[in-house]
């Protein structure tokens, strides 16, 4: 990683990985100017010429920064306290009122956030902090959102499960006043008719739709924007700090609301996460590892928004149509699993969990069944992969197929697919060849025979067996769901540092 000035520009690497990595004043250009345009258009009005009033009381704190103290965008439960007003601080802005006495200010992180936080594409911009003459209270100045295209995480999910349940009350949360839920029911009729027609949970174990990996991929850039290339962490992640913007077909997300003190964080490790007592992980400047507390948030996210369950605060969300589980998502929830361990071995960074195969692409998954095909035939018959794959057959092969239970895996597949390919294999091969059907690691040459010579196959077969990319590896995902983690986590033990596979596991162009 490196961080340079360049003829009056920031540029910033990340390990050639192309998605990250980016020259800031070519993407600051597009991806900056439009909300530029935003804010100025947002400008404080301090007077009204529709009704006469008087011009609004303005406050000014320090040398910069000014805001309204009778324009409050939003006001904590707690009366008083952590108020958000409009304001200006060179530019408009939404100002947040902090009591001192609450918080051991981090000046690293503020320092950070203010100076570098303009490039980073998934993070909301900070301007400045300025305390008040009585040292009582500070401000924090942030970029200002158009809340007619913006909205949070947590209200993208109520709407979903509001509108697929047919109501608003089934997702309010317990113990709002009347006034509350009403403001609430507002809120999320506002957000579905930003949104419009879309689909984030899965419904009753189908798929999950493309947008929850969108989304949930680019809470983890804004992550890896924040513990690699800015070496802090976020240290209060849940859905209502994750903003998401809205502006046509495309969704941008930017993580808002970063924890600037100072105390190690605990809001993360709540009940629902008690197996965890003891085990809270410190700060880096404890020499522990930057955001492995966001990551233990990002699993309890994670869950979130596949389940339509939260994990966050003290209360539960009403689920009463939804069937999904994690359980029904074998690489959703072996992410899951490692995002939750207690094992600080087997947890991810943001840049390992975006190399997870629960966001790769059917051409990628594809791709790495052939390699690992590959790879076990390189090896002599004793090595340990061959072995893995030999003995883990049954997870992957055996079981309850339409209605009876099955332990060879053309069972599975299509006979015609079947016949064909084995009329293939002699054909090209020895006379006398067949495929071994208990074997978990001729399935994958049978795949791999399949994939690799796919353009050459009469077009029924190709008809029943799906289009390349996404056709061809739905068709296999659906007769064995737990193929791809399987051989996944056996790769990984085995040949986890293999050049060979540097691509699935590590950074690669």
């Amino acid at each position: 990683m490196e961080l340079r000035k360049r003829h009056g520009s920031l540029r910033i690497r990340y390990m050639n990985d192309t998605r990250i990595c980016f020259h800031c004043e070519a993407v600051l250009r597009s991806s900056w100017e439009d909300e530029k345009t935003s804010n100025v258009s947002a400008n404080i009005e301090v007077s009204s010429k529709s009704d006469g009033c008087e011009q609004l009381r303005r406050q000014k704190i320090g040398e910069n920064l000014e805001f309204l103290p009778d324009k409050k965008i939003c006001e904590s439960r707690k009366e008083g306290i952590n108020i958000i007003f409009e304001g200006n601080y060179k530019v408009p802005g939404a100002v947040k009122r902090l009591p001192k006495a609450d918080y051991d200010v981090d000046a690293n992180k503020i320092k950070l956030l203010t100076t570098q936080s303009q490039y980073l594409p998934n993070v909301v911009r900070y301007y400045g902090m300025e305390c008040d003459d009585d040292q009582e209270c500070f401000y924090l100045v942030t970029e200002q959102q158009n809340w007619g295209t913006t909205f949070n995480l947590d209200e993208l999910i109520k709407t979903d499960l509001a509108i697929n349940t047919n109501s608003f009350e089934a997702v309010t949360e317990d113990g709002l006043s009347s006034t509350s839920v009403a403001v609430l029911d507002d809120r999320l009729e506002a957000v579905k008719n930003i949104v419009g027609d879309f689909n984030l949970i899965p419904e009753n174990g189908g798929r999950i739709p493309d947008l929850s990996y969108t989304l949930l991929r680019e809470v983890l850039y804004g992550l890896v924007q924040l513990n690699d290339i800015m070496e802090i962490s976020h240290g209060e992640l849940k859905p209502e700090n994750i903003l998401i913007i809205k502006k046509e077909s495309s969704w941008r997300v930017r993580l808002s609301d970063i924890d600037i003190s100072k105390k190690p964080p605990t809001k993360s490790y709540n009940k629902s996460y008690s197996y965890l007592s003891g085990f809270i992980p410190a700060r880096n400047d404890r020499g522990i590892q930057i955001g492995v507390d966001d990551m233990y948030a990002f699993g309890k996210l994670f869950s979130y928004c596949i389940t339509g369950r939260s994990e966050f605060g003290d209360w539960r969300t009403v689920t009463n149509k939804r069937g999904s589980s994690l359980l029904n998502y074998p690489e959703a929830y072996q992410l899951y699993c490692c995002l939750s361990s207690r094992n600080p071995a087997e947890s991810l960074t943001a840049k390992e969990a975006l190399h997870h195969p629960h966001f790769w692409d059917p051409e990628k998954k594809l791709a790495f069944l052939r390699d690992s095909y590959n790879k076990v035939y390189e090896f002599e018959h004793s090595t340990g992969l061959l072995k893995e794959l030999d003995s883990i057959s049954w997870k992957v092969i055996e079981g309850k197929w339409k209605g009876e239970n099955v332990k060879t895996w053309n069972k599975r597949i299509d006979g015609e697919i079947v016949d064909y390919a084995e009329d293939q294999l002699r054909k090209y091969s020895n006379p006398d060849s067949t495929y071994k059907y208990k074997s978990f690691p001729e399935l994958l040459r049978f795949i791999r025979h399949m994939f690799v010579h796919y353009g050459r196959h009469p077009q029924n077969i190709q008809k029943s067996i799906g289009s390349l990319y996404k056709g061809f590896y739905d068709y296999f995902e659906s007769k064995f769901p737990n193929l791809l983690i399987e051989v996944y986590k056996a790769v990984k033990k085995w040949c986890g540092k293999d050049e060979y596979f540097c691509r699935y596991f590590q950074d690669h162009n």
